[in-house]
């Protein structure tokens, strides 16, 4: 719908914009898709990823009161933070549930050297 009703052609002219906007949207929700079959928990229908596309179509529904090329790209700015605050957050609980570090190693305590063993 947001594409039939663009009035300056948004996804003929910015695909690339486009597509990483709704593509962010479609990866948050398709995580949490994953978590919660995974964790066989609730998913909730409303989501802050909505946020973006539904500027986009308020804003073609006041017949672009604000540039519509401005909202895309506030729409890809809070689709793309969103995302990353989702997947930081889900690493996070993940990483203090299993008492692990995320990329990061913890360095073993030193052990002697096998030299060591063969002179006593």
């Amino acid at each position: 719908m947001i594409y039939k009703k663009s009035t300056v052609q948004l996804f003929e002219k910015h695909p690339c914009l486009y597509i990483l906007a709704f593509g962010c949207v479609s990866a948050k929700i398709t995580n949490k898709l994953v978590v919660a079959h995974m964790t066989k928990s609730e998913m909730y229908l409303y989501d802050l990823a909505f946020l973006g596309p539904g500027l986009i179509f308020l804003d073609q529904y006041f017949n672009s009161f604000i540039d519509e090329y401005l909202v895309l790209w506030i729409a890809l700015v809070l689709s793309f933070f969103d995302l990353v605050r989702y997947c930081v957050s889900v690493c996070n609980q993940i990483a203090s549930h299993l008492h692990i570090y995320v990329f990061k190693i913890k360095p073993l305590a030193t052990l002697s050297s096998p030299q060591e063993h063969n002179h006593h």
